[in-house]
């Protein structure tokens, strides 16, 4: 996907960006698209009417943005044999059709729709898979990535922060309408797929060159690689490189690949092709450094040097999931010497602070508290209070279940005096904190975390942040279930040192908070809204509910005899629906999943499920009001969702 391809604007795009900013983002958008010479923008006659800006905007917007009429008849074409509920509105669907106008019209051009509206982008998903789909924050990391002008760089920076802020908390007011979580993940999957394609752009605390003509030769650099026609005398600027970007490039089209595989959950196939990857990426490293003069060897170095970062990075996570911590630990290493040749201080400190996670995930404690110490320090050096924060928390809790209590309460102390001094940021950290703990596995650490994160929130008047912060301690405890391990229970009391509530009032408004957990238990007293008793229902018949994604919180391979299938062993998958619990999917044979929070899970439509009502001792110990039986692992779909923080290695 390159700004080449042909783009369809969604109104929602101007009217999000327009309440950020007003009229001053619609200026800088046209400076923008002007600078960039694009003339592949376009939208429908329907749209424009959807635009409830001032006339000045709408008269700049005509200026650069195309709008084409489509016929209500090729609107109508599209809504035949479909469900009416995934249905989008008239305008939204004007956008389809105008791309299959496009379509016919340039043939083998990609066309990409810009929106935030999920139902729409579930429609394309579904019915018109050839066209692509971005949200807005992300059209406008292309931009960035793109402009030479580093004003409106630094401008789009900040508005794209903005518009993802937006982004998010829109997906959770509608939490009513559809799963946040599926749109959220959504998001992010789209950041990383255009953070992925290339950030060669100097940010402030980037690439630092100090004369003009790197910067431009950098620029040019990127370009190229995105596939940017370039004139005669830019290519002549970069052309000792070429040779060598080439292989920059084609690893970009490989890795297009692997992102396939990955979404039909091939670890294995995944790792083969990213080892070739950054294989082919070394011999380029090697021949370049013997080829090159030595100013074009400075800048040729630190852009290799961040995708080979890149591509570690990738192979550290795929390690972790395949349960191979040595093989992780050791590409986490080679991620952070590139990341230093590479000159990018916040990936050093991602990247350490990872391997903390990694360690205290696979039990290393006393190694993931020296990992933590190594990494606040860098934090600190690197001038990043947020990180080195995060750090110093990491720190005591792994020192605290390598039994250094004292230790930890120091350390935990510390982190109280920097948080007391701005709320605000360590909310953030601590729900941040929560989120990192939870997706490596450890809801028994990151439910204290949450805990305190929930403490501020009521602190600061932040309610809606509160019911959020409820929802995640709420899938804390399904995944613990009602046996919270002892020692994570005593660490409450180290992590309780980091924020202490200030008055009677925060107190009482907390205890009314978080006794709405008690929700858990009401369900478990509810009949589940369908039981088939020893019959099959095949999967077209199954409830809506049962229909969408589940999040996956734990997955357990046991023995299990069984007369009617004649298997030995089981794989339960615990899920979590957002309105009606927990639920226990039994699989008649054994599936290997390294992080199972990092999955979701949907029933496949072709398959048939018996479903019954969980004994009273399920209910009791793991919160599941149902069991639903499978006959094969291939009447279940396993999507991958990539968490917020591996994105922001590769959006740094």
């Amino acid at each position: 996907m390159t700004l080449k391809d042909l783009f369809i604007i969604d109104a929602n795009f101007f009217i999000s960006i327009f309440k950020l900013k007003r009229e001053e983002v619609i200026k800088n958008l046209m400076k923008g698209i002007t600078e960039l010479k694009l003339d592949n923008l376009y939208t429908s006659n329907l749209v424009l009417n959807e635009l409830k800006l001032p006339r000045t905007s709408v008269a700049m917007i005509k200026k650069f943005l195309k709008f084409v009429p489509v016929s209500r008849q090729k609107i109508n074409e599209l809504s035949q044999n479909v469900n009416p509920s995934a249905t989008p509105q008239m305008a939204d669907l004007s956008l389809v059709a105008l791309a299959k106008i496009l379509k016919q019209k340039f043939g083998k051009k990609a066309i990409t729709v810009v929106t935030n509206d999920f139902k729409l982008s579930k429609f394309i998903h579904s019915y018109s898979p050839q066209f692509n789909v971005l949200p807005p924050s992300s059209f406008l990391m292309m931009l960035v990535n793109s402009l030479d002008n580093r004003l409106l760089r630094n401008y789009f920076k900040k508005i794209r922060k903005k518009l993802i802020n937006y982004e998010m908390s829109y997906a959770l007011e509608r939490k009513d309408i559809y799963n946040p979580q599926e749109k959220l993940s959504w998001l992010v999957e789209k950041a990383i797929g255009v953070a992925c394609q290339c950030n060669l752009i100097l940010q402030k605390d980037d690439l630092e060159i100090e004369q003009l003509d790197s910067k431009r030769e950098l620029f040019l650099i990127n370009r190229y690689i995105l596939g940017e026609k370039l004139s005669k005398s830019q290519f002549n600027a970069i052309k000792n490189l070429i040779p060598f970007l080439d292989s920059i490039k084609k690893s970009q089209k490989k890795f297009n690949k692997i992102k396939r595989l990955l979404i039909d959950n091939r670890l294995s196939d995944s790792l083969v092709n990213v080892q070739e990857i950054i294989s082919d990426l070394m011999n380029t490293f090697q021949l370049s450094m013997v080829s090159l003069m030595d100013n074009e060897k400075d800048t040729f170095k630190k852009v290799i040097s961040k995708f080979l970062a890149q591509f570690e990075f990738f192979i550290s996570m795929l390690y972790l999931e395949l349960d191979e911590l040595e093989q992780a630990l050791e590409h986490f290493d080679k991620t952070i010497v590139f990341s230093f040749l590479a000159e990018q201080s916040k990936n050093i400190i991602i990247a350490n602070y990872i391997k903390g996670l990694s360690l205290i995930f696979n039990n290393r404690f006393k190694d993931a508290a020296d990992q933590f110490s190594l990494s606040h320090k860098l934090a600190g050096k690197f001038k990043s209070e947020q990180y080195r924060i995060i750090n110093m928390g990491g720190e005591a809790i792994a020192r605290f279940l390598a039994g250094e209590n004292e230790k930890a309460q120091e350390i935990m102390k510390n982190v109280n005096t920097l948080v007391e001094k701005n709320l605000e940021m360590s909310l953030l950290l601590m729900t941040e904190f929560a989120d990192n703990f939870y997706v490596m596995s450890r809801p028994e650490i990151a439910i204290h975390l949450y805990n305190e994160a929930l403490e501020i929130s009521i602190e600061l008047g932040k309610l809606e942040q509160s019911e959020r912060i409820i929802e995640k301690l709420k899938r804390c405890f399904y995944s613990i279930g009602s046996c919270l391990p002892p020692m994570a229970a005593q660490l409450q009391k180290v992590i309780d040192l980091a924020h202490q509530q200030s008055s009677s009032e925060s107190i009482e408004k907390y205890n009314l908070e978080i006794s709405k957990i008690s929700e858990i238990n009401k369900l478990l007293f509810e009949d589940f809204p369908i039981k088939t008793g020893k019959k099959w229902i095949k999967g077209i018949n199954l409830p809506e509910f049962l229909k969408g994604p589940m999040d996956l919180i734990s997955a357990n391979i046991k023995g299990n005899i069984s007369m009617e299938t004649g298997t030995s062993t089981i794989t339960s998958l615990i899920c979590l629906t957002s309105e009606h619990g927990g639920i226990a999917i039994n699989v008649p044979e054994p599936l290997m999943i390294g992080t199972p929070e990092l999955y979701k899970v949907r029933l496949n439509k072709k398959g048939t499920y018996k479903i019954i009502e969980a004994s009273q001792i399920e209910k009791e110990k793991f919160f599941i009001r149902a069991k639903i039986y499978v006959k094969s692992k291939d009447d279940l779909i396993l999507k991958k969702i990539f968490p917020k923080l591996y994105g922001k290695f590769f959006e740094n």
